[in-house]
């Protein structure tokens, strides 16, 4: 307690609000609509998807879609975790914050419920992707050429019969991954307004979410296996896994260890050794402009 003494004061005297470049969305009146059996999606997308988002190497935010509509959420990168219920007064508020240089990741079935009815058409509505009803026997995807570029190097997704499913008739731009008889499952849609990305597969994964913000421009702090939380030139790593890690602050200048002060390098890239569990607490210079 006394060594993180430091590290608190600075944390509750950190001159903004904890603002991430990753925002992880959930919409509370979606998730009103689960139902018995919903487990074999919904865990995956909201309860293990948690741990997704931790080991991506990058910080993230968990916040309400009522954060996202009234433009609370100043991410780069946006993944709609559960947008499948929305009224009409949603979509035309998401519709009216679609802005430029944000990636916006549609997951599992956005906009597929209205409150009267359920229609694939309301998917293309909210994300601009025309929708179909999959018929494929698992929910598993492969990536393509496109994909593994962006680091997605394994098949993923409930490999179980998942009804309903969706797949874009048509990527506008690249596709990412494919269900089993070649539909597209994760496709990519750019515009003057930003771009948006459909993710059929009810499933994320740490690499998905990497690959999704190397898309938005986020910066990376380390593509190890490592837990990451970053702010105010602080950074803590948990690692995945025994052996060698890279820490990228991102910027040239001294690298301390946070709770005993001594100098470990200098940034960008710190090599690290670190064993499996290990916690680690840095302290990198912010140079003012």
């Amino acid at each position: 307690m006394a060594l993180l003494c430091p590290v608190d004061a600075a944390m509750l005297e950190r001159r903004g609000l904890f603002a991430p470049d990753i925002a992880a969305v959930v919409d509370e009146e979606s998730m009103c609509h689960l139902t018995g059996g919903s487990a074999a999606f919904a865990s995956e997308l909201i309860y293990h998807g948690r741990a997704a988002f931790g080991r991506s190497g990058v910080p993230y935010g968990q916040y309400l879609l009522d954060d996202v509509l009234v433009g609370r959420v100043p991410a780069r990168l946006h993944i709609f975790v559960s947008t499948w219920a929305l009224s009409s007064a949603k979509r035309a508020a998401l519709a009216a914050r679609r802005t430029p240089g944000v990636v916006r990741a549609w997951c599992y079935a956005p906009g597929y419920l209205y409150p009267d009815r359920a229609d694939v058409a309301g998917i293309q509505e909210v994300t601009g992707f025309a929708a179909k009803a999959a018929n494929v026997a698992t929910a598993e995807a492969t990536p393509t050429e496109a994909g593994k570029r962006l680091g997605l190097a394994a098949p993923w997704g409930p490999k179980q019969l998942i009804r309903p499913l969706f797949s874009v008739m048509a990527a506008a731009d690249e596709t990412l991954a494919t269900y089993s008889d070649g539909t597209f499952a994760v496709a990519v849609r750019r515009s003057e307004k930003g771009i948006d990305v459909f993710i059929g597969v009810p499933q994320l994964t740490p690499e998905l979410v990497r690959a999704l913000a190397k898309m938005a421009g986020v910066h990376m702090f380390t593509e190890g296996k490592a837990t990451v939380w970053a702010a105010e030139g602080y950074i803590v790593l948990q690692a995945h896994e025994t052996g060698p890690l890279v820490l990228n602050t991102g910027r040239q200048g001294r690298v301390i260890d946070a709770l005993d002060g001594k100098t470990l390098g200098d940034g960008p890239e710190l090599p690290l050794t670190l064993k499996k569990g290990e916690v680690r607490v840095f302290k990198y210079e912010i140079r003012s402009n």
